[in-house]
C-alpha cells in the first residue's frame, strides 16, 4: 500500500462518525486502514473495541474494507475474529 494514495481522516470526519480522535485512521475511497502503533500485544478486548469502530465507519459507509495495521504482536483468536468479521490484520506499512 502506498502511502500517497491514503489519506489521514480529520478532526470533523471523526465527529461525523463518532469515533475517538485518539484513533489514527487513513481512507482512499472506501479503503480504511486502522494504524495501532503499540508494544503490547493486541488481546480480544482491544479486538472487541476495534469492532466497535468499525461498526460505527459502516454506518457512514456500508461499502467500506477495513484493515487493521499493526506493530504488535495479535492474539490468534483475535486474528481469527477480526477475520470473522471482514477486519483484516497486516504489518505496518502506511506510516
Amino acid at each position: 500500500m502506498s502511502k500517497n494514495k491514503f489519506k489521514l481522516l480529520g478532526k470533523e470526519d471523526f465527529k461525523k462518525t463518532g469515533l475517538s480522535t485518539r484513533s489514527i485512521i487513513y481512507v482512499d475511497n472506501n479503503n480504511y486502514v486502522i494504524v495501532k502503533n503499540r508494544k503490547s500485544r493486541f488481546i480480544m478486548k482491544d479486538g472487541q473495541a476495534l469492532i466497535n469502530q468499525v461498526s460505527l465507519i459502516k454506518k457512514i459507509d456500508d461499502k467500506a474494507q477495513i484493515k487493521m495495521q499493526t506493530n504488535a504482536p495479535v492474539c490468534s483468536k483475535t486474528t481469527l475474529f477480526l477475520n470473522k468479521n471482514k477486519v483484516y490484520v497486516e504489518p505496518i506499512s502506511i506510516i
